[in-house]
């Protein structure tokens, strides 16, 4: 079973990223952790989510609703994941206008994309669920504690072609 960290602030950007999330593990075990930072309380925010996004009971069952009075703050970020086990994070990105990197992902997810050592899958506002028939997946593998067909085979109907390129490139 994963472990899913899904972040959200409740703009429309993160709720798309929360809808993304519930259709893509959709039909998966999985447990999430929804995590908001700001002054609310968990029971507010699983009120929130389950208003904005009718959760199946046994999925309430599995999810956890964690809440930080601090803003973003990527050694939460870190603490969810260890304490959680936490195989991947989503969130909603739009961009930003600073170095090149924050600006294709928008700052807070540069952060947590450069900051943690598990797949960031960070949706845009224009994305919305179709089933996946392929995936493009880039690795250092030397720092990758699994090799990619490993992290993602628990998603049902991918082809996952391997390439490996020399270091010389």
């Amino acid at each position: 079973m994963k472990n899913i960290l899904v972040l959200t602030d409740y703009s429309d950007v993160a709720n798309n990223a929360v809808r993304y999330a519930l259709a893509i593990i959709k039909n998966t075990e999985a447990k999430y952790v929804f995590f908001h930072a700001g002054n609310q309380s968990e029971l507010k925010l699983r009120e929130n989510i389950n208003s904005l996004f009718p959760i199946e009971e046994t999925l309430q069952n599995n999810s956890k609703y964690i809440t930080s009075p601090l803003n973003y703050n990527l050694e939460t970020i870190k603490e969810l994941i260890r304490h959680y086990k936490i195989d991947f994070i989503f969130m909603g990105t739009i961009g930003d206008k600073k170095p090149i990197f924050s600006k294709i992902f928008g700052s807070n997810t540069a952060v947590t994309i450069e900051g943690v050592d598990i797949p960031v899958i960070a949706v845009p506002p224009e994305y919305t669920y179709k089933q996946i028939k392929k995936i493009a997946f880039a690795s250092d593998i030397n720092l990758s504690k699994e090799p990619p067909s490993t992290t993602v085979k628990e998603i049902k109907h991918i082809k996952l072609p391997i390439i490996i390129f020399p270091k010389e490139l």
